[in-house]
């Protein structure tokens, strides 16, 4: 096997490990390592934990500092030179890099800000943005303003949807963060009839959807069933009652549900046979034997 074979094979093994380390070509010059590199990082798979490089050389860099911000500004994918990852963190980085300094901060005079402010970037590129402004110690209150407020706005007009398109990568972690909260701190309302229509389909069985159910009172329980009049009325009530669960929030909803069906049943003796018979729920001293 060449020796190159032997590097590449390495290399590889290397950037898909999980621990962090240094990994050192050594060579006479002009035997060839640049040109392997460069061949080897076009044609590499992107790794969990390697998805890019940056190729710096420290000739003329002055300063760690200078070193850092180089070194992200020339970030590149692996195996692709014209990724969505690439060309978004190309595209801001040299906007950022030439349009203010660095030391300085401040990101509200480059053509990244203004992007930002009119809504020009998808939620990928934004990401992408941020990530540089953040690296550059250019966010302060004003820009963590606009960056909820657009994330605000792409999770109410997205809905749950929104953390479908997390698992592409191409949103970085700190606003695919932010998504996730607002998603799960969302109030998605549902009303008792089209949950309970769901739960009681052939294969409708959902826990999840219990989550929905567990801000109604069983007063409200009560008049949904009280005025509910569909055919087979009585056996969806039945079959959403046997698939409710015993663990919150199912059992507060059980609980209420309970109640409901026995405030109707004390009512008339024709309505405890429709929850005895019909629900499949027996209350004591009640319903019929």
């Amino acid at each position: 096997m060449a020796a190159t074979d032997l590097i590449q094979e390495a290399l590889t093994k290397f950037i898909a490990s999980d621990q962090p380390g240094i990994f050192a070509v050594k060579g006479a010059w002009g035997v060839g390592k640049t040109y392997f590199w460069h061949k080897f990082a076009e044609e590499a798979k992107p790794a969990k934990n390697c998805r890019a490089y940056s190729y710096v050389s420290l000739f003329g860099i002055e300063s760690v500092s200078e070193l850092r911000r180089t070194i992200f500004s020339r970030q590149t994918a692996l195996g692709s030179v014209n990724s969505t990852l690439a060309m978004a963190t190309r595209k801001y980085s040299t906007a950022a890099l030439r349009t203010f300094k660095l030391s300085a901060g401040g990101v509200e005079n480059t053509d990244a800000w203004a992007d930002i402010v009119e809504d020009k970037m998808n939620m990928a590129e934004l990401s992408q943005a941020v990530e540089i402004m953040k690296e550059f110690d250019g966010l302060n209150p004003e820009t963590d303003a606009v960056l909820v407020a657009r994330v605000d706005a792409y999770v109410e007009k997205a809905g749950e949807d929104a953390l479908a398109h997390l698992h592409h990568g191409s949103i970085t972690p700190l606003v695919a963060r932010m998504i996730r909260e607002r998603v799960e701190a969302m109030e998605v309302k549902k009303t008792i009839p089209e949950v309970i229509e769901l739960m009681s389909k052939p294969g409708g069985y959902d826990p999840a959807q219990m989550k929905y159910l567990k801000g109604y009172t069983a007063e409200e329980y009560y008049q949904f069933i009280k005025t509910t009049k569909k055919k087979e009325f009585l056996s969806s009530l039945k079959t959403f009652h046997e698939r409710i669960g015993g663990e919150d929030p199912a059992k507060t909803v059980r609980e209420r549900f309970e109640q409901a069906l026995e405030r109707l049943a004390r009512e008339s003796k024709i309505n405890a046979r429709r929850v005895r018979y019909g629900v499949g729920f027996k209350i004591p001293g009640v319903t019929p034997e």
